[in-house]
């Protein structure tokens, strides 16, 4: 099985200029990221070069949109994203959901 990457960009400008911001958003999806919402952006491809170029394209772009306000990047990799890694003291853990659980949500 090979490898897949799944990536994540969000990304906000203090009074960007729109027109630019407009221009980043087209770039990405052209690149084949998919606009979500607002600033969002995912991808889920085997190759990596992909995510690279998504990050090129925001840092070659971002100052001509304005005052960065924030900027994350995640990418993941895994051979399947449809199972969950089983921990090596799981064994230890059986009642783990529950025993969270019943521990008050914390309230400041």
């Amino acid at each position: 099985m090979s490898t897949t990457y799944r990536a994540v960009i969000n990304i906000d400008f203090n009074d960007g200029e729109s027109n630019e911001f407009e221009r980043l958003k087209n770039a990405l999806i052209q690149a084949d990221w998919l606009w979500v919402r607002t600033s969002a952006y995912i991808i889920e491809t085997q190759d990596l070069a992909k995510i690279w170029r998504g990050i090129d394209l925001v840092a070659r772009q971002a100052t001509d949109i304005g005052q960065l306000s924030a900027v994350t990047f995640n990418v993941q990799a895994a051979e399947d994203f449809t199972i969950s890694q089983v921990p090596k003291n799981a064994v230890f853990h059986a009642q783990a959901l529950s025993n969270v659980l019943k521990k008050p949500f914390p309230v400041s």
